[in-house]
């Protein structure tokens, strides 16, 4: 069979696929990414066949500045024609996997008649949400393409969800979305193992992992903030920047700062991680038992702050009124307190007794098989 993976051009959309693409690929199948060619990088490590789709947020802004770079119409419109060229001439899958922000994958999959089921790459996004964030792009699109109307926008939720939120830290507005089905989360951040002078095994130190993620990560004055509150001498701070990132020109003594190293060979030696309170972060982090103090700046990051405090695995601090002072109280409290870890810990077992790529890549071959015409 062949599968496609259509993605809005993120890397922290792509990771949470990689895995389940690579297990269907081993099963036999193809497999290929749909994006921008900001992912081409990736695409090509993870061993995936990548195919041009839609434009990033800051060309579309450049090509049509009157418009909304991430739901407007045209930005829409480019991405549904370039995977309409995808599904029905180049690649020609027997299904499509997106991720459930790329909404112009669920208007190209019912013009194609290819069937499609969606890969939380966060907690679940309710309708209601993208009523008000695209539903007038939406029905436009629908009618430019003549779907049948439908202002409830159902069809952003038909076939599988296929949710990689452990049911503890997931919420459902308005209930679970119909074909739900759970997943592990495992993540990936690349094939090759931490560079071996970033952890020292002989250092008594607690380890704390400091990083703004791969999109939010140009705040310098906070990273500086970060830096600053962690300068303590009984711990090591390892901090990841993200691609073409300055550090602070002055570091503290204890600090180590990298342009990237994987997160998932890193946090088994970290006690803590200080964060923006991305969904790729702090899952990483908590499906490693790793409790994490969060800063949201955006997007999901409210939500998963508030919930890795509300199940007791770390804490969440207002942007407002930040000061070096109030982190380093958290990261302390953290450490001190033997409960953040035990709440991480109780995650991660939850966590890895979801069912894993194998038996869900078996599930979605069956649905690929018998979905024709649904």
């Amino acid at each position: 069979m062949r599968f496609v993976y259509s993605t809005r051009p993120y890397l922290g959309h792509l990771h949470p696929f990689v895995r389940l693409g690579r297990e269907l690929y081993a099963r036999g199948n193809e497999v290929a990414v749909a994006s921008g060619p900001e992912l081409i990088p990736a695409a090509d490590q993870a061993g995936f066949t990548w195919l041009p789709a839609g434009l990033h947020p800051n060309e579309a802004l450049a090509r049509f500045p009157a418009g909304d770079s991430d739901y407007g119409v045209e930005t829409l419109r480019v991405k549904i024609n370039d995977l309409l060229e995808v599904l029905m001439n180049w690649y020609r899958p027997q299904l499509m996997i997106r991720e459930p922000t790329d909404l112009a994958a669920a208007v190209a999959a019912e013009v194609s008649g290819v069937p499609s089921i969606s890969l939380g790459v966060s907690h679940f996004i309710p309708v209601n949400s993208w009523s008000y964030l695209a539903a007038q792009a939406l029905q436009t699109l629908r009618r430019e393409y003549r779907l049948p109307p439908d202002p409830a926008l159902s069809f952003l939720h038909r076939g599988l969800y296929l949710d990689t939120v452990p049911p503890s830290f997931e919420e459902f507005a308005g209930g679970p979305p119909r074909g739900l089905l759970p997943i592990s989360y495992r993540s990936w951040d690349g094939d090759d193992g931490a560079s071996p002078d970033l952890v020292d095994p002989t250092d008594q130190r607690s380890i704390v992992l400091v990083s703004l993620g791969t999109v939010y990560n140009d705040e310098p004055k906070l990273l500086k903030l970060f830096l600053a509150a962690l300068d303590q001498p009984d711990l090591q701070v390892i901090c990841t920047t993200g691609a073409g990132v300055a550090p602070p020109a002055r570091l503290p003594a204890n600090v180590q700062v990298v342009e990237y190293a994987p997160h998932s060979a890193l946090l088994p030696h970290c006690r803590v991680l200080l964060c923006h309170g991305g969904f790729n972060t702090v899952m990483g982090a908590l499906a490693l038992g790793v409790p994490v103090v969060c800063v949201p700046l955006g997007a999901d990051q409210y939500f998963n702050a508030e919930r890795c405090q509300a199940l007791g695995a770390g804490l969440r601090l207002e942007r407002e009124g930040l000061t070096a002072s109030k982190i380093r109280s958290a990261v302390r409290t953290v450490l001190d307190d033997p409960s953040f870890a035990t709440a991480a810990a109780a995650i991660r077992a939850e966590v890895e007794a979801l069912p894993g790529p194998e038996p869900v890549s078996v599930i979605i071959e069956q649905f690929a098989a018998t979905a024709v015409g649904r």
